[in-house]
């Protein structure tokens, strides 16, 4: 069976089993066509519904209509999938199931003013998520704040964002050495000798939300860590706050289990994982309907992001995860539902569609499989040697 075959029974099953307890027929629900509508009309001024598929369409399609075929098209999928007839899908067909997929279970939440908002309703597995944002919310929003958008200053006194970093120790900050690059003289030299460019002004915002009332912000000082190994994609950055207080440093996480654990069944073992949730700052310039169906504008604003850790795959100190992300979002901290403590560092996806933004699964360093690198001993003290 080849993965493509494996990736579509997956998304076959997983849609299933989200919509399982909704009423009625779910994917004929008004509900689930309105929240994707207004995910496609975000992004329908910039960028054609025909990237997903619809040859035939006009140049720009009304975006109820193009829900109703993205619908209609994974009910399609789902159908030859009960029939074994996988090889017959459309790319559309494939694609319009990835993305009710991703609406329906994995969310990708605005704040407003610091506050987390609430998933879309009536969405399947979004009513777990509702729930998580009901009962936790000021627990979230407190370990939110720590979280902040890595930008550059531009000469006409904007930003240019490009990832993100969370807190540690007095003052640090915790990112991926490929958004520390960004920042370097000199890129070419061995990352252990890297230094910022002073000629590049870059801070680390903690306030980039909808309706933020107070700017927090800090200036980013020193580079003073990249591990080197390509397997190990971090970097600790030192923070100016210029006399301010910084937000708190976050909880981390360094126990196995908070990602998951093995379990045995019928004499087979599985993988069982833990609820997590991502905050970062997503950015997609361009946005495809597929990114544009789960996050709307992808505008570099402050992002929360639910799902579960799905697997512990052989590259050594990973975890996958399905927690809805895009580019910006390298840099983020992964934090445990059950005790909202960093359990990983996002730095990517794992065959990603450069079209679609989207990646068959992301990938997390796992902080419990740091053990005998020297990060780990700088994450747990909060500080550089």
């Amino acid at each position: 069976m080849s993965d493509d075959t494996k990736d579509v029974r997956r998304l076959a099953r997983q849609l299933r089993a989200q919509l399982a307890t909704s009423r009625g027929n779910p994917l004929e629900s008004s509900g689930l066509r309105v929240a994707l509508r207004d995910r496609l009309t975000a992004a329908e001024a910039r960028t054609r519904i025909t990237e997903i598929g619809l040859e035939s369409a006009a140049p720009s399609v009304a975006p109820s209509v193009a829900a109703a075929d993205v619908t209609a098209a994974a009910v399609r999928a789902m159908e030859k999938v009960d029939a074994g007839a996988e090889s017959n899908l459309t790319d559309f067909e494939v694609v319009s199931l990835e993305a009710i997929v991703q609406l329906t279970g994995r969310p990708a939440m605005r704040f407003t003013d610091g506050r987390v908002g609430m998933p879309p309703t009536d969405l399947g597995e979004n009513d777990r998520w509702r729930v998580l944002v009901a009962t936790a919310r000021s627990k979230i929003n407190s370990a939110s704040a720590s979280v902040g958008q890595v930008a550059i200053e531009t000469a006409g006194g904007g930003t240019e964002a490009i990832g993100t970093a969370w807190r540690l120790g007095t003052d640090l900050v915790v990112t991926n050495r490929h958004v520390a690059a960004e920042l370097v003289a000199d890129r070419s030299i061995p990352p252990a000798q890297w230094s910022l460019a002073p000629a590049t002004v870059s801070i680390v915002d903690f306030n980039v939300t909808d309706a933020a009332t107070t700017k927090r912000r800090a200036r980013i000082a020193a580079l003073l860590y990249c591990a080197p190994e390509a397997d190990v994609d971090l970097a600790l950055l030192r923070l100016d706050g210029g006399g301010e207080a910084l937000p708190a440093p976050l909880t981390l996480d360094f126990t196995a289990d908070s990602v998951g654990r093995s379990i045995d069944s019928d004499g087979t073992t599985a993988f069982q994982g833990e609820e997590v949730y991502v905050v970062g700052h997503p950015v997609r310039r361009f946005p495809s309907s597929q990114s544009a169906a789960v996050f709307g504008s992808a505008d570099g604003f402050k992002r929360c992001s639910p799902g579960v850790v799905t697997a512990i795959p052989t590259r050594p100190h990973a975890f996958e995860h399905d927690c809805s992300t895009l580019g910006g979002n390298s840099g983020s901290c992964v934090l445990s539902v059950s005790g909202h403590r960093v359990v990983g560092l996002h730095y990517g996806g794992a065959s990603v569609n450069e079209a679609t933004g989207m990646g068959r699964a992301n990938l997390a360093l796992a902080l419990a499989r740091l053990s005998g690198h020297p990060a780990a001993a700088m994450l747990e003290q909060g500080k550089v040697p």
